[in-house]
């Protein structure tokens, strides 16, 4: 995953789609000073509270932060003109410093508040920027042709609350990649590294929380690695696959995707059974996405015909089941089907 770092008076150069980072000197910061696109701001954290700035972006447009210190550990929120805190970030850049990734859902003014995550003081640097990533239209793709460089890239799509994505980045190299999907707050939905065919990424069947601008993130998966070649970014709409307790076939190789998702209603304290029946040489990897766990639930098993994973549920509501093979799987027709146990 690639890790922006900012060192005092240092800004990393990174060419991105849509525009550049500028390498600008950096100026003191002052309280709800303006910041510039570029221009990276030293100032001192003197309480919990921090400092606040503006910043300018129209909808659409990429506002991305860092805030970067020796001394603490950085915190980043934005608010609209009214106070409204829109997202936030606490450790996404390097070590335990803060990379904010916010896709403007309006034309306006922002408010960026730098602060400590926990408590504690001392100095920091900030560095804005805002860019123009590419849109894609649900249904469509987009080429992404990043610079010699470049590390990361962006995309951003519109979508309504509860419509079902697939996201895919496709490389036209060897390069082994990722691809995160934030939501309209911000937050990380999901991210995988090598779901889709070779070494790319593939989102599957994800719902999508609220309606408005979904930023998509790929990166090469390992920091200091450029991309070498363009890639293909697509998001196509699809639907739900409900697991019940009629079999349902799977062949996970018939297409190039390589993994599949299905979703069932769980209660909390209710404990299900899913069972899956395959050819001696299939070897899969489970994980349940949508707990409350701190570790997401997975299973794992090999040369084995039936298997059988019973998972008392600790969330009310909708509960997916990602499967992929595994590394030496050389089978891949299965059948999936779910029960109740108590």
């Amino acid at each position: 995953m690639h890790k922006i770092k900012v060192l005092a008076g240092i800004v990393m150069v990174v060419a991105l789609i849509g525009g550049s980072w500028l390498a600008l000197p950096s100026r003191p910061a002052l309280a709800q000073d303006g910041l510039t696109p570029g221009t990276p701001v030293e100032g001192v954290v003197t309480s919990d509270e921090g400092v606040s700035y503006t910043i300018d972006a129209s909808r659409g447009q990429l506002i991305l932060i860092s805030m970067d210190s020796a001394e603490f550990d950085t915190y980043l929120t934005i608010s609209d003109a009214a106070g409204n805190e829109l997202a936030s970030d606490d450790d996404s850049g390097s070590d335990t410093n803060a990379l904010l990734a916010y896709v403007a859902q309006a034309d306006g003014s922002f408010t960026i508040t730098a602060k400590p995550s926990w408590s504690g003081t001392g100095a920091y640097t900030l560095t804005p920027n805002v860019i123009d990533p590419p849109m894609v239209d649900l249904g469509g793709s987009s080429t992404l042709t990043p610079g010699a460089e470049d590390e990361v890239t962006y995309v951003v799509f519109e979508a309504a609350q509860g419509t079902v994505v697939n996201v895919s980045a496709i490389t036209q190299s060897e390069d082994d990649i990722s691809v995160e999907l934030m939501g309209v707050d911000a937050q990380s939905i999901e991210l995988d590294d090598d779901d889709g065919p070779g070494n790319n990424a593939l989102l599957r069947r994800v719902v999508l929380k609220g309606d408005g601008l979904y930023l998509v993130k790929v990166a090469s998966t390992w920091s200091g690695t450029p991309f070498t070649a363009p890639i293909d970014v697509t998001v196509e709409t699809t639907e739900q696959l409900f697991l019940t307790a009629e079999p349902y076939p799977v062949s996970l190789n018939d297409t190039d995707l390589g993994t599949e998702v299905f979703t069932f209603e769980a209660t909390t304290g209710v404990v299900y059974r899913i069972t899956v029946t395959c050819a001696l040489n299939t070897g899969i990897e489970m994980e349940l996405l949508d707990t409350s766990a701190f570790f997401t639930p997975d299973f794992e098993t090999g040369n084995a015909v039936k298997v059988t994973w019973e998972y008392k549920s600790d969330v009310d509501g909708l509960v997916r089941l990602n499967v992929h093979p595994s590394f030496f799987s050389d089978g891949d027709d299965l059948t999936f089907m779910i029960e109740v146990v108590e």
